[in-house]
């Protein structure tokens, strides 16, 4: 599946951060009340790390993949204490994996792939308890491997995904084993939906489904669940970065030569169309508004209201890459967005903030950074410690002075999650191997 990325960016922003960092002295200095990083729970002990994975945030409950010794990888849940962190179910019982996969939150409930040893892989959904922790079908005839469910997105309380079964397919272009499927949780509401070639983009909009075939000219689809369409005043070219803000889908086209533009539907024709005749990248809701980038160097930050009036440069946030993807993350933290951006011309990462004006965008830190997550009004992210291994956890409150490390691991820090005002993430302490940890900023 092709997608715009952020291709090279760890290596060549960690080089150039190294080079920053190793010249000048930044020492943490936690504000007023801010608490310290802390270890959930040692759930694998000894020193072997259990390894957690996929975290996420499901009605206020972290679940999340781990792997305690016994029972291998499976389905595990948290409330940030150590009483309150334990598997789920046992879905494959012993040793053996389940594996849990792409766990995706449908309204309270969570759904996600895995394997019990009998049936394969296939979809499954949890509330949480052992006893709601179930198959929704075994979809594959054969039962042995599965179906293969994969691409899970959420819409409302239902979920879509494709699923790669029976036999070949008959020509290139007419994969009749990738199929759409969409599920309420239970057996009898577990149904196809059509047969297509393979996914590409796919966001959802109120009970409808937004989705694009992989390399596909003008092919954006929408589909309820019954009835399926292609959106129709779509342009020539390969639509990306499907983006949803209120009720409105935008996205970006990638056209040649040089018809790269920005997009916006409501799934009608007459409600089908375009923005801004330039490239977009990095789409991100912002509050009510679209942000990202664009400009021939990916220098120019903008904004849009879903007008072409109102889709406005706001700030030129210096030059990316002439010839690649923008190096750029973007964040919103409370009101304002945060954007880390690594700048070829000077080799340094530099984290900006904006409240979606020329005069309230600036840079308040020259040291960049990558994992941009936000936590309530504060924004936490991953940055280098000069030694390549990215095992700094920083925080900001959108200002120059609030802006600094929290601490420094000897591994990087992965999968921040924010629940409420905390952050929860994995890290090796040296210690106790890659376990679950949280941070109140």
């Amino acid at each position: 599946m092709w997608h715009p990325s952020l291709r090279g960016r760890t290596a060549r922003v960690a080089a150039a951060v190294a080079t920053v960092v190793l010249a000048m002295t930044v020492t943490a200095s936690p504000a007023s009340g801010a608490g310290a990083p802390a270890l959930v729970k040692d759930i694998f002990p000894g020193g072997h790390g259990s390894l957690p994975d996929d975290l996420v945030n499901v009605a206020g409950t972290l679940f999340f993949t781990a792997v305690d010794g016994v029972h291998g990888r499976e389905l595990w849940k948290s409330d940030g204490t150590p009483s309150g962190t334990r598997m789920v179910r046992d879905i494959r019982p012993g040793s053996a994996y389940s594996s849990p996969r792409e766990l995706t939150v449908a309204g309270t409930r969570l759904f996600f792939t895995a394997s019990d040893g009998i049936h394969g892989r296939e979809v499954w959904v949890s509330d949480g308890t052992r006893a709601g922790t179930r198959m929704v079908r075994a979809i594959s005839p054969s039962g042995e491997h599965g179906s293969a469910p994969s691409d899970l997105v959420a819409v409302g309380r239902n979920v879509f995904f494709w699923s790669d079964i029976g036999p070949p397919p008959t020509c290139l272009m007419c994969n009749d084993r990738n199929q759409l499927w969409m599920s309420d949780g239970t057996r009898a509401g577990t149904r196809r939906v059509l047969v297509g070639p393979y996914v590409g983009y796919q966001a959802s909009i109120g009970r409808r489904l937004f989705f694009t075939y992989e390399d596909w000219v003008g092919s954006l689809w929408t589909t309820d669940g019954t009835v399926s369409k292609a959106v129709q005043g779509m342009p020539d070219g390969v639509p990306y970065d499907l983006t949803v803000v209120g009720k409105t889908l935008y996205f970006g086209v990638e056209s040649y030569p040089d018809r790269n533009s920005l997009w916006k539907t409501d799934g009608m024709r007459d409600g089908t169309t375009r923005l801004l005749h330039q490239q977009p990248a990095d789409l991100t809701r912002f509050g009510a508004r679209l942000a990202f980038i664009s400009g021939h160097t990916w220098d120019q930050l903008w904004v849009s209201d879903g007008s072409a009036a109102g889709t406005q440069r706001i700030a030129d946030i210096g030059p990316s890459d002439t010839t690649d993807w923008p190096e750029a993350e973007m964040e919103v933290a409370g009101r304002e967005l945060f954007i880390a951006n690594y700048d070829a011309d000077d080799g340094l990462g530099r984290l900006w903030r904006t409240d979606g004006t020329s005069d309230g965008t600036e840079v308040i830190n020259e040291i960049g950074g990558m994992m941009l997550t936000g936590v309530g009004d504060m924004l936490c992210y991953v940055n280098d410690d000069g030694s390549g291994t990215w095992g700094q956890l920083w925080r900001s409150d959108g200002t120059a002075s609030g802006t600094y490390i929290v601490t420094t691991f000897g591994s990087q820090p992965q999968g921040l999650t924010a629940i409420g005002d905390k952050l929860f993430f994995t890290v090796g302490d040296g210690v106790h191997g890659r376990e679950l940890w949280s941070y109140e900023p």
